[in-house]
């Protein structure tokens, strides 16, 4: 009997790096645990002057927050800032998304929050990361 030659192939995608996702590389740059992303993005993008509100609309309407929650999962899931469009135009559209509380007393979280911390960590083949800057958990 002749031996056997086994020939062992590697997948050349095990071979690329994962590519972060923004809830990772968010987590990363507060240092908040997977678990907390969405309580921790959520506090962070919300307008400040309604914060004492909150707990009052939590109990009276248990999805009032909804569409933030959708909107922050989903960004979550980027891995480039290109797709954040989509998602913003969804969130804005939302039927959750309705309301004076919403739109006039902005009891919501700020897109233009949510723009910014996306932008700062993702990239964009538009606008690409600049070279020899630091990557975010450096900063």
């Amino acid at each position: 009997m002749g031996s056997v030659n086994t020939l062992t192939t590697v997948s050349v995608l095990s071979l690329r790096p994962a590519v972060p996702n923004f809830s990772e590389l968010f987590c990363q740059r507060y240092d908040v645990s997977p678990e907390r992303y969405v309580d921790a993005m959520f506090w962070r993008c919300l307008h400040r002057r309604v914060w004492p509100l909150v707990p009052l609309f939590r109990l009276s309407a248990q999805d009032y927050f909804a569409a933030d929650y959708d909107l922050i999962r989903a960004v979550g899931q980027l891995t480039t800032a290109d797709d954040l469009p989509a998602d913003l135009a969804e969130f804005q559209f939302h039927p959750g998304n309705q309301g004076f509380a919403r739109r006039q007393l902005r009891l919501r979280v700020s897109a233009g929050r949510v723009t910014r911390l996306v932008r700062e960590m993702l990239p964009s083949k538009a606008r690409p990361p600049a070279i020899g800057t630091a990557p975010p958990s450096a900063r």
